[in-house]
C-alpha cells in the first residue's frame, strides 16, 4: 500500500513539475529557413503563389500520403486561394495565401485537423546581385497549454528539415531564365 501511495505522488508530482514548468516555456514559436536561387524573383514568385504547384513542393504531398484528395479555390495565379486537402496519413487541413505583394510576400495561414492546430508562413523574396533568397518563416502560438509548449521546443527539428526539402523542390522544379 505504501508502494502505491508512493508512486502516485511520484505521478502527480511529475505532472504538476511539467505544468510549472511549462508555464514559464515561449507560448510563441518561429521557425526559419532560407534557400538561394538563380532565377528571376518573379518565377520564384510566381511558382511558390500558384497553388496548383502546391504538391509538387510542399511538405504535405501525395508523395507522403498518396491517399490526398485536394480541392482548389480561387487557384488563379497570384490569387488569393487556398487549397482543403483530406488523407488517410496527412489527415484534414487547409492552406490559404491570404497576402502577396508582387514579388516580394507571400502568406499563408493553415489549419490541421478541423482548425485544432494552425500557424502561419510567410515567403519573403529578395534579389541581390542575380540571386534570388527565399526566407520561410512558419509561425504560430501554443496557448496556455503546457505540454504544447514543451512540444515547442522540438517543433524546428520536426518541421525544419521538411521546409529545407521543400526550398530543395522549388529549385528542382523551377524552370529559370537568365537573371
Amino acid at each position: 500500500m505504501n508502494f502505491i501511495k508512493k508512486g502516485l505522488l511520484a505521478f502527480f508530482a511529475t505532472l504538476f513539475l511539467i505544468f510549472i514548468v511549462g508555464l514559464f516555456l515561449p507560448g510563441e514559436y518561429k521557425i526559419i529557413r532560407t534557400h538561394d536561387y538563380k532565377c528571376a524573383p518573379e518565377y520564384v514568385f510566381d511558382y511558390i503563389s500558384n497553388i496548383n504547384n502546391m504538391d509538387d513542393w510542399f511538405y504535405i504531398s501525395k508523395s507522403l500520403d498518396s491517399t490526398l484528395q485536394y480541392k482548389y479555390k480561387n487557384d488563379s495565379l497570384g490569387g488569393l486561394s487556398s487549397v482543403e486537402w483530406n488523407g488517410e496519413a496527412m489527415g484534414q487541413g487547409v492552406l490559404k495565401i491570404d497576402n502577396l505583394i508582387k514579388h516580394k510576400l507571400i502568406k499563408m495561414d493553415l489549419a490541421f485537423q478541423n482548425n485544432s492546430v494552425s500557424k502561419s508562413s510567410k515567403f519573403e523574396i529578395m534579389f541581390d546581385n542575380g540571386i534570388t533568397t527565399v526566407k520561410w518563416t512558419d509561425y504560430g502560438e501554443h496557448g496556455w497549454n503546457p505540454v504544447h509548449r514543451i512540444f515547442g521546443l522540438f517543433i524546428d527539428g520536426f518541421l525544419g528539415p521538411d521546409m529545407e526539402k521543400s526550398l530543395q523542390k522549388i529549385e528542382k522544379k523551377l524552370e529559370c531564365k537568365n537573371v
